[in-house]
């Protein structure tokens, strides 16, 4: 029969073969296959390719930056930044946040270029979705925000909270995030916020109060973010049962880490079994400086434990680091749990504040921890609220008051304490001078046997106050001070450096001049003008000016530089004659700021603002001088008289003034019953001045003027 060509032929295959469908859907037999993939190889072994890379020269011939994407600080104006949230909720469906307008209206025309960013994001108590955290990215573009605030607020699913951290992410611009009491987390949410907090390097701060984990899987997700967070401080984990297996873990987890600074665990129910974890952290962790466990069930067991690393940590070498702020209020702590933080503290030397208020400590703990407090000498803030004390453990605390050099901090609020023990604290805290705050109760106890001792308690609690303010304005001041001693420092600290760099960029041809060109140079760093008179120069620098700066009592001698300037053997006068002539005509000399005390007219006469100065020297050398003399040449007569008669008074009268036991006594320093004696028989010794180098540059260019 004929076959048509659309007709198909069917091959028994035969007994060992097996069946495969090419790609047009035809039955071929496996040793078909075999030949075609022989084929195949066989054409592949005939040409084989050869690949040859250049030297190592010629690898890379040219490069380019890669392009910069991502957002920039300042890329989106914010003029539009309403109208853009609204035209973003209508391209998502979704309706507004009726809380986010009106911040939206506050935000308008807000520039953020240079990296400046508002203050909060309120999202509180809102019902958020999906949808709407992508029409709120609008926001995140225009904007940079420290606080992001979503206090119990509701996640419709899960992948609300997984969007919203992909946005923080990825413009890291939040430094707190406030997740407290926020529902709809899930698994997706908790993942994409450890990502969130181990990438951020803006993050400083999130609080997690009254967050429930369902699953151990979040916080597990959680704890790992901390262990490897790059700029996380501080984390708030408030009444949110972190306790048995998920304190393990957190403990875990801090081992590591080297950014979280403060760890508050308060409300979370931790038991006296938990508080190996706690003792871990406290041991381990090289940075953490706070935890707080108030409102817990410690216990003395509990306590005991923590102590114990307390202390251990101390002996590793804890001086640098280590835990300075403890709280263990409310934790059901006796006087047997108070006995091992006091021996904790003999041997703990980071502690500065401790509150172990609420607990039952009564009179005989106070007389326990003021023998460790006397020993510790770190304790800044003790914190000793409601803790059953009476007059008797006052006073024990009142004889440490008196000793204490650090003590900063005293809360005795809410006890049994009445006048007696006022009376002690008032009594006191005279004789400190560090402690700036003891707080008391407003309403003092009333006790019938003595009449009006409401008043005198008052009374007594008022002048306490008065001791205590007097002594945080001092400190104050003295912190003031000493900010300006360190400005000074800083300020003398450059000038000095400069002088070293003009002095190394000297040209060797200036160095290679005639000694006396150089003693020359040396003698104008010093002085400007020398006189040529010696008895005038004795008078000017056996003079001593009475002032208010301590640097001029030093048992250094102030002018030991001008003194070894006229140890000058050969050459002196040349030098001075040199100066003479070079200076004869110049006007505009050196001048260095000094601390001279004069008359208020004749300071206002003589000395000029400070503006800066610059003149050429001989040598083609520029000097910067910090203040400069500008006034008439009438004027000069008169003052520099003046100034003469009064240091002539000055010699004949405090020159030799002796107190009884034979010694020198300034003049700013005698009083009426001290009877100055005058030693008539003794000279002076030359160069007995108390004079800075800028009093005596001064006083001799006034003298050669003259």
């Amino acid at each position: 029969m004929p076959q048509s060509d659309n007709s198909l032929i069917l091959q028994a295959p035969q007994q060992k073969d097996i069946l495969f469908f090419n790609e047009n859907g035809f039955v071929e037999t496996n040793s078909k296959v075999k030949k075609i993939k022989s084929s195949l190889k066989s054409n592949s072994n005939s040409a084989k390719k050869q690949v040859k890379f250049p030297e190592d020269e010629n690898i890379i011939k040219d490069y380019s930056d890669a392009p910069k994407t991502g957002w920039i600080p300042g890329k989106y104006s914010t003029n539009d930044l309403l109208e853009s949230y609204l035209k973003s909720c209508d391209r998502h469906k979704t309706r507004p946040l009726n809380r986010l307008i009106p911040q939206l209206k506050a935000l308008q025309d807000i520039e953020c270029s240079n990296g400046e960013k508002v203050n909060v994001l309120n999202l509180k108590n809102e019902k958020l979705d999906s949808k709407q955290m992508e029409s709120i990215e609008e926001v995140f573009k225009r904007l940079s925000f420290k606080t992001i605030d979503l206090e119990s607020s509701q996640f419709e699913d899960d992948t609300t909270g997984a969007i919203l951290f992909e946005i923080l992410d990825y413009y890291d611009t939040c430094e707190r995030l406030i997740l407290t009491n926020v529902k709809g987390f899930g698994l997706f949410g908790w993942q994409e916020l450890s990502k969130y907090i181990k990438k951020s390097a803006s993050i400083e701060t999130i609080e997690l109060k009254y967050q429930i984990f369902s699953e151990l899987i979040y916080f597990t997700y959680l704890a790992r973010s901390f262990r490897f967070a790059q700029s996380l401080k501080i984390v708030h984990l408030e009444n949110s049962n972190i306790n048995s297996r998920f304190l393990s873990i957190l403990s875990t987890a801090l081992r590591d880490n080297e950014t979280i600074k403060e760890l508050y665990l308060c409300d979370n129910k931790i038991q006296p079994q938990d508080s190996q974890s706690l003792a871990n952290i406290i041991k381990e962790n090289k940075c953490l400086e706070l935890i707080d466990l108030k409102n817990n069930n410690l216990q003395d067991a509990g306590l005991a434990t923590i102590c114990m690393s307390l202390s251990e940590r101390s002996s590793l070498n804890a001086t640098n680091y280590g835990l300075k702020s403890l709280c263990i209020a409310n934790n059901s702590i006796t006087t047997t749990g108070c006995t091992y933080l006091c021996k904790a503290l003999i041997h703990n030397c980071t502690l500065t504040n401790l509150n172990i208020s609420n607990n039952s400590l009564t009179n005989e703990s106070i007389f326990e921890l003021k023998e460790a407090l006397i020993v510790n000498k770190k304790i800044e803030s003790l914190i000793l609220n409601k803790v059953r004390i009476t007059d008797e453990g006052v006073i024990a605390l009142a004889e440490y008051i008196a000793e204490t050099p650090v003590l900063r901090r005293l809360d005795l609020r809410e006890n049994e304490i009445r006048l007696g023990g006022l009376m002690a604290l008032a009594s006191s805290i005279k004789f400190n001078k560090t402690i700036d705050r003891i707080d008391l109760d407003r309403e003092p106890k009333r006790e019938n046997s003595i009449k009006d001792s409401v008043e005198t308690s008052k009374r007594l609690i008022q002048d306490i106050n008065e001791c205590c303010l007097s002594n945080r304005r001092e400190r104050e001041r003295n912190e003031i001070i000493h900010q300006k001693d360190n400005q000074r420092i800083d300020e003398e600290y450059d000038y000095v450096k400069l002088q070293d760099s003009n002095e190394l960029s000297k040209s060797p041809s200036t160095e290679n001049n005639s000694s006396t060109s150089s003693s020359n140079i040396s003698a104008e760093e010093d002085i400007d003008i020398i006189a040529k008179d010696d008895e005038l120069l004795r008078k000017i620098l056996n003079r001593t000016y009475h002032t208010n700066s301590p640097n001029l009592h030093s048992p250094v001698h102030p002018n030991e530089d001008i003194i070894n300037l006229f140890n000058i053997e050969n050459g002196t006068n040349d030098i001075h004659s040199e100066q003479k002539t070079k200076k004869e005509n110049v006007e505009e000399f050196q001048f260095i700021e000094q601390d001279l005390t004069l008359n208020a007219a004749d300071f206002e006469k003589i000395i000029c603002k400070s503006t800066p100065l610059n003149f050429e020297k001989p040598n083609n050398q520029v000097n910067l001088c910090k203040k400069r003399l500008d006034f008439d040449q009438t004027e000069i007569a008169d003052l520099i008289n003046e100034l003469i008669d009064r240091i002539e008074k000055n010699l004949e009268l405090d020159s030799y003034l002796l107190d009884t036991s034979g010694n020198y006594l300034p003049a700013e320093i005698l009083t009426p019953e001290s009877t100055p004696v005058q030693k008539p028989s003794i000279k002076e010794p030359l160069f007995a001045s108390q004079l800075t180098n800028s009093q005596l540059s001064e006083e001799l260019s006034n003298e050669i003027l003259l």
